[in-house]
């Protein structure tokens, strides 16, 4: 059975080797607060650039001219029948192109505050995030 400790105010959970594979150490990092059913994953250098070239297949929201570009892509994926998905932006090479910009995912239950934990390797280095929609 993992043991659970706490550490700096910040719950802190031990997997065991035979568990993981590895000696893991698990945290919660924080909170993401979620306001419109889903969660997108993006590095933030390309916030800007997505909102100008995210791509859109099928417009969920064709009416509605104060959704940012990269908000309508996410809902594209997030209102799919696998409610997640990748979202895909336009290259700025000369031969027409795309790749992965983000990735979006409808949060469970939809709105609210969603725990969101960190494993880090026997390292010390991020191994993974997890971001808990329903217990």
């Amino acid at each position: 059975m993992p043991q659970t400790k706490k550490l700096s105010g910040v719950r802190e959970k031990k997997t065991s080797p035979a568990e993981s594979g590895r000696d893991v150490t698990k945290k919660l990092l924080g909170y993401v607060s979620v306001d419109s059913g889903q969660v997108v994953i993006v590095d933030p250098c390309y916030i800007d650039y997505a909102e100008k070239r995210a791509i859109i297949t099928k417009d969920p929201f064709p009416e509605d001219l104060s959704m940012t570009r990269i908000h309508k892509a996410c809902c594209e994926q997030t209102l799919s029948k696998n409610q997640t998905g990748q979202v895909w932006a336009e290259t700025e090479t000369k031969e027409p192109g795309r790749f992965e910009i983000a990735v979006a995912s409808n949060s469970g239950w939809g709105d609210g505050k969603y725990p969101v934990y960190v494993k880090y390797s026997k390292y010390g280095r991020v191994k993974s995030l997890e971001i808990v929609f329903i217990r």
